[in-house]
């Protein structure tokens, strides 16, 4: 089998960070579905996590770190402004076979638990002012899995509070 895992985000809304934290919360939902902030800006570096070509040896792990992503988000209008961070598959299949998207999972680095990636808005994090964030990304692999170059766009949106 010979695959290439690649991961092309989008950026909505301009952020940047460096304050305060908080852990993803239950009303999330709602708020990943509001409209892009322009008083926000968004960087991401990488702009694309490209793992390359999977071995037999990922295979048989049945999973591979694809790396990590750190956004930066910072608002105009002040260093107590607040923003929430969103993130969202742009399908809910990837890939030559349809691997669903599920089978990629992310989380704030440091932090326990892994989230699926899904195509509805997912809170990644609340924050104030400016602040780095860095997000890893993982892949579940299997040896079912049709052989192919696969692609999974996300779009990461920053709305203010």
């Amino acid at each position: 089998m010979t695959s290439r895992l690649r991961m092309r985000p989008v950026v909505m809304g301009v952020v940047a960070c460096m304050g305060l934290l908080a852990p993803p919360s239950a009303t999330a939902q709602a708020v990943c579905g509001s409209s892009v902030d322009d008083r926000l800006r968004i960087r991401l570096q990488p702009s694309v996590l490209d793992y390359g070509v999977v071995s037999s040896a990922d295979l048989d792990l049945g999973q591979i770190l694809l790396g990590r992503m750190r956004v930066r988000v910072w608002p105009r209008g002040g260093p107590s402004r607040g923003w929430i961070l969103c993130l969202q598959a742009d399908a809910s299949v990837f890939g030559p076979g349809g691997k669903s998207v599920s089978d990629v999972e992310w989380q704030i680095a440091g932090s326990p638990g892994w989230q699926p990636l899904s195509t509805g808005g997912q809170q990644v994090i609340r924050g104030t002012g400016n602040q780095r964030v860095d997000v890893m990304f993982r892949v579940a692999v299997r040896w079912e899995d049709s052989p192919g170059d696969y692609s999974a766009p996300l779009t990461f949106l920053a709305s203010g509070q």
